[in-house]
């Protein structure tokens, strides 16, 4: 078949000629796992023989990203690629210095297995090897008697620097061994030129200097190859790899987190972290115990800075909500400079979503959206399981122009300064995670942040339809979150799927993930024995209390004792429609639906009026509701069990129903 011909001359051009060809279109001629088990893995890494027909180069690699195209089959010999993004670093010292071209995005032109081997390429000898010396190594050429311009001001850990907002300099002076170094350029272990300062550079501050456009000296962590010297091209942030030993990016503070501290087995420590920005994507950096000390106060958001000498390492998402595979480490050798603003690089980046579309989302995954803070709970506290400490926390309620509501919990310091006065108000949430919990709902954890009144159209846009249409009261809104976001309705939604209640056991559902259905269904039986529990008073706090038997009751979840308690509704009921019956648990929202009083008087009547108890539940018989079912599998004492919890109950609109059944029948006769 016929295929797209090579880029004859592009390996010679990246690796001898320092040139950048534009989306060479290249063979590859072998993989192989680079050390590591016999089992691939998504951290492996994996070499490649790259060929343009007249040349073959073994020495390069693909990103840790593209991991599961070499497993899936994708990436194979002979396959025929684009390469779309692309470095080339220079790695080693000495006689082993070397190119690396490493592969970040990728077009696939052609499978291998369509394709046989192209040309007779030849062996592409490292360029660095036959470069004179001082390019990259050491030297003592004196450099040229042009005086370098003194360095703008940089901030490095280890190094004493001064202030870094108008504190003292260091002095541009001429070091005591004289000269510009007795290194040459680049310092004693730069390898591509890296900058003016060498071991003893321009600036002065010895092996961790502080002056020159590189940082020189033996920490310098600036400089390398041409794609990422600070003298030359900024490296975008989407192109940060592990492998890159001398980078600079140049990015804007989005957000700063608060200082926080930690214990550990090897003792207490404190960090903090922030979310960088360019054109080109985010990366979160985080900075540890004497990092913190240096960097906190010094950056702030919404300035823009020159990055270079972090570590690279796989992002961690446990804790790291960022579309980004990397994540950043401040460390001893990071050099940060301040850097004017640059109106290429967006003050904030993010990708919103509507409320409506959180339903498909998995449980744990993160989302940004932009909405309406309708309301919002007191303050509360609750104790943590693990840490065994007190955290604080307050619940929001969202809504948004798809006339869909959710609930957003607060953690820590974010639940304590948010001024519950301010709603409504619109706010931006990026990295919030979504739970299943009772419905839908998310969490703004650490990593994640909220932006209160975002200066962009699409928020003047949101708040023109919350003071039209959205504050009024009529306006019919769905609720994802099933409890603890009072007055904010809610209901079955007409995205989910719609099933017969047999579909639960003929289908299967529920067995490896959660299912979310509609039904129409009608309430047959109630378990009243245990349908109620006192639980503790204090507002987002639904632990059950331990009766005193001297007037308090105790919540052990919230370590405290009170004078009274609440009544919660934790129901069983059972419903059947034409197809089959099924046990479905309500909890409180949806139980006091369904009985038409509130958990308050059920409780009060079971005390005084068990007559008028019993009377609630005969009332509330066999009646039709639309329901929302969340339908999985929980392992109780080692034991499989189907639950299906009834998220969002109300009656049947018949009207909707209708319309249901005529595009059942319309399909049927098709």
């Amino acid at each position: 078949m016929n295929v797209n011909p090579l880029t004859p001359g592009a390996l010679k051009a990246i690796i001898h000629d320092d040139q950048s060809p534009n989306r060479p279109v290249l063979q590859l001629l072998g993989l192989k796992k680079i050390g590591g088990t016999a089992v691939a893995g998504p951290n492996d890494r994996w070499r490649l023989l790259l060929s343009d027909g007249f040349h073959q180069y073994s020495s390069s690699m693909i990103a840790t990203q593209l991991n599961d195209h070499v497993t899936n089959g994708t990436l194979e010999t002979n396959t025929v690629i684009q390469m779309d993004k692309y470095v080339c670093n220079t790695v080693g010292q000495g006689e082993n210095v070397k190119k690396v071209i490493i592969i970040l995005e990728y077009t696939l032109i052609s499978p291998g297995k369509n394709v046989m081997k192209i040309g007779t390429p030849s062996n592409l000898g490292n360029a660095m090897a036959a470069q004179p010396a001082g390019m990259g190594q050491q030297t003592s050429r004196q450099p040229p008697m042009v005086k370098p311009e003194p360095a703008p001001p940089v901030v490095q850990s280890g190094a004493s620097s001064g202030s870094f907002y108008g504190g003292p300099k260091p002095p541009v002076a001429k070091p005591a061994g004289g000269g510009y170094g007795n290194q040459g350029y680049g310092g004693n272990q730069a390898t591509g030129g890296g900058g003016y300062s060498g071991n003893q550079g321009y600036g002065g501050g010895g092996n961790q200097s502080t002056g020159g456009y590189s940082g020189g000296g033996n920490q310098g962590n600036s400089g390398g190859s041409m794609q990422s010297e600070v003298a030359g091209n900024i490296l975008p942030i989407a192109g940060l790899n592990p492998y890159q030993n001398r980078w600079t990016i140049r990015a804007r503070v989005e957000n700063k987190g608060s200082l926080r501290t930690y214990t550990n087995q090897r003792g207490e420590g404190k960090l903090f972290n922030v979310t960088l920005i360019d054109s080109s994507g985010e990366i979160r950096a985080t900075a540890f115990n004497q990092e913190v000390d240096k960097f906190y106060e010094m950056l702030e958001p919404n300035r823009v800075y020159e990055f270079s000498g972090l570590q690279v390492k796989p992002a961690n998402k446990q804790f790291n909500t960022l579309k980004n595979d990397y994540e950043l480490t401040f460390n001893a050798g990071t050099l940060i400079q301040i850097a004017e603003d640059d109106r290429s690089i967006p003050a904030l980046k993010l990708d919103f979503i509507k409320i409506c579309e959180i339903e498909k989302l998995v449980a744990n995954s993160t989302c940004d959206i932009l909405t309406i803070v309708k309301s919002c709970s007191d303050l509360a506290s609750v104790v943590g399981k693990t840490t065994n400490r007190e955290v604080k926390k307050r619940d929001l309620h969202l809504v948004d122009d798809s006339s869909v509501a959710i609930q957003c919990t607060l953690w820590g310091v974010d639940a304590e300064n948010f001024d519950a006065t301010s709603c409504p108000i619109v706010a931006a949430f990026k990295g919030t995670r979504v739970s299943d919990w009772n419905g839908k709902s998310l969490s703004l954890i650490s990593g994640g942040s909220m932006y209160l009144n975002p200066d962009t159209p699409a928020a003047h846009g949101l708040r023109g339809w919350w003071d039209t249409v959205g504050c009024n009261a009529a306006t019919a809104v769905v609720n994802l979150s099933s409890g603890g976001a009072g007055g904010m309705g809610g209901g079955s939604d007409i995205s989910t799927e719609w099933k017969p209640l047999a579909a639960i056991k003929d289908e299967n559902l529920g067995q490896e993930k959660p299912d979310w259905i509609n039904v129409k269904a009608t309430v047959v039986y109630f378990r009243k024995e245990n349908c109620l529990y006192q639980a503790c008073p204090q507002d987002g706090c639904n632990k059950k209390v331990v009766d005193q038997q001297n007037g308090f009751f105790r919540c052990e979840k919230c370590n405290q004792e009170y004078n009274e308690f609440k009544w919660r509704l934790i129901l069983g009921c059972n419903f059947a429609d034409y197809s089959d019956t099924q046990w479905m648990t309500c909890f409180q929202d949806t139980a006091e639906t369904i009985l038409g009083t509130n958990a308050a008087e059920v409780g009060r009547l079971k005390d005084e009026d068990p007559s008028a108890f019993d009377n609630v539940f005969n009332q509330a018989n066999f009646r039709s509701y639309q329901i929302k079912l969340k339908v999985s599998v929980e392992s109780y004492n080692d034991e499989q069990r189907l639950k299906c919890v009834a998220v969002n109950v109300r009656p049947v609109d018949p009207i909707q129903c209708g319309h249901k059944l005529l595009a059942e029948l319309k399909q049927m006769l098709q």
